[in-house]
């Protein structure tokens, strides 16, 4: 019975190490007439969200953006 409940845990314990942040992600720009918008950026997750939440998203002009990722 020990090493039921023992396997349980370790595999408990794999489980939810082995799980990744995911964030929906966006920037804001503005649009034509002026009027600030979210570009949506779609789902990121592990070191590609980091990467994103740290460095920003490049443009297709070179610029950088600020990228704002939530939890969902």
């Amino acid at each position: 019975m020990k090493k039921v409940i023992l396997g349980i845990l370790a595999m408990s314990a794999i489980g939810f190490t082995s799980c990744k942040k995911c964030s929906e992600c966006h920037y804001e720009a503005l649009d034509s007439s002026g009027a600030e918008v979210e570009v949506e950026l779609g789902e990121h997750c592990g070191d590609d969200l980091k990467t994103l939440e740290s460095s920003g998203y490049q443009l297709s002009d070179g610029t950088f953006v600020e990228v704002h990722c939530h939890a969902h």
